[in-house]
């Protein structure tokens, strides 16, 4: 058994760290894997291999590493089945609000899967400013640009966005989406 103490800075003890990533994701064994990497033709036959090692996943890494095959955009490993399994979560399938969060910072409108409203989904808006239009609060930012911090938003089943807060099941839920559309295609 490893203690992991969290005070020292020492490369003999690791540190405890939390991960999130965004990757995609081919069931594949580690056999399979090795012949696709090594493979100059894209369109290699892999389903013609004998299957003899654990199953697992080709890992593409979307939001960090460089490519490390000329086919991919991103990073691509292995992973045995059970460890990848017990470390990510099929955003079709539902996720919690972390992951959801996770998501909308990146650009991605996400809606639980059991909200009737048609086409309601969230997202996070950025900080910046407006121009000041209410009276209430003209002259109180120089040139009257309002600064605003970061911020969920709502797109209701009406139609207006207006700004919104999870309530307690909503962050509790595990039924979050990725809404086709915002700045990533969800492929």
């Amino acid at each position: 058994m490893i203690v992991i103490d969290h005070t020292t800075k020492r490369p003999d003890v690791p540190a405890l760290y939390f991960g999130r990533k965004l990757v995609k994701a081919v069931p594949m064994t580690k056999e399979h894997f090795d012949f696709y990497i090594q493979s100059p033709n894209p369109a290699a036959p892999i389903g013609e291999l004998p299957v003899r090692q654990a199953p697992g996943y080709m890992v593409e890494y979307l939001d960090g590493g460089r490519p490390n095959d000329p086919r991919h955009t991103g990073y691509i490993s292995w992973c045995p089945k059970e460890a990848f399994e017990n470390a990510n979560q099929d955003v079709n399938e539902g996720v919690d609000f972390g992951a959801a969060t996770f998501l909308a910072k990146r650009g991605f409108r996400v809606a639980r899967k059991g909200w009737n409203g048609k086409g309601m989904f969230v997202y996070v808006v950025d900080p910046g400013e407006y121009p000041a239009k209410m009276d209430a609060i003209k002259n109180v930012f120089p040139e009257d640009k309002v600064p605003y911090g970061q911020y969920w938003a709502i797109k209701t089943a009406q139609g207006p966005v207006v700004p919104w807060a999870p309530s307690s099941s909503d962050s509790l839920a595990e039924d979050w989406v990725i809404v086709e559309g915002g700045s990533h295609a969800h492929q």
